[in-house]
C-alpha cells in the first residue's frame, strides 16, 4: 500500500514514516508540508492512502481534501489532526474524508484502519504501536 503524508510538522512526518516503514506492505511514497506541494506529490505518486493534517503551509487540509475528493479516482483520505472538534469532524465528512482521527486520542486507530482497508495488509495487532504524538 502506497501512503502519502501531508503534514507541516517534520517530527510527525518522521514518526509516521518510521511507523509505516516497520509495517510490511506499507510504503511512504511522498510527504509534503503544504497544500500545493501535496497535490503535486499526490499526482506524481498516485498513493492508495493520504494521511492529511488540517493546518498546512500555503493552504489547508480542507483545500487538499476537496480537490482530491472531486476527482473520479481519489485515494483513501485519513484526516489526522490536533483539531478534533465536532464541527471539524462534520466538515471532514461533508468534504469526503474517509476517516477523521484526533492525533492525541485516536492515533492508534491508524493501524487498524490501514489494516482493514486493503486485503493482505497485516492485522492491526501486528502493526507497531504508535509513538506519542505532540
Amino acid at each position: 500500500m502506497k501512503i502519502f503524508i501531508v503534514e507541516d510538522s517534520k517530527l510527525v512526518i518522521e514518526r509516521l514514516t518510521r511507523l509505516f516503514s516497520e509495517s510490511p506492505g506499507q510504503e511512504v511514497v511522498g510527504t509534503a508540508g503544504g497544500a500545493h506541494k501535496a497535490l503535486k506529490g499526490i499526482d506524481a505518486t498516485r498513493p492508495d492512502v493520504v494521511i492529511l493534517d488540517l493546518r498546512l503551509q500555503g493552504g489547508t487540509g480542507w483545500d487538499v481534501l476537496r480537490t482530491l475528493k472531486s476527482r473520479p479516482l481519489s485515494p483513501v483520505v485519513i484526516m489526522l489532526t490536533n483539531f478534533p472538534s465536532i464541527l471539524h469532524r462534520v466538515k471532514a465528512k461533508q468534504y469526503g474524508a474517509d476517516h477523521f482521527l484526533d492525533k492525541s486520542e485516536e492515533f492508534d486507530k491508524l493501524g487498524e484502519i490501514l489494516g482493514s482497508l486493503f486485503p493482505g495488509s497485516p492485522p492491526a495487532s501486528d502493526l507497531p504501536k504508535a509513538p506519542a504524538m505532540a
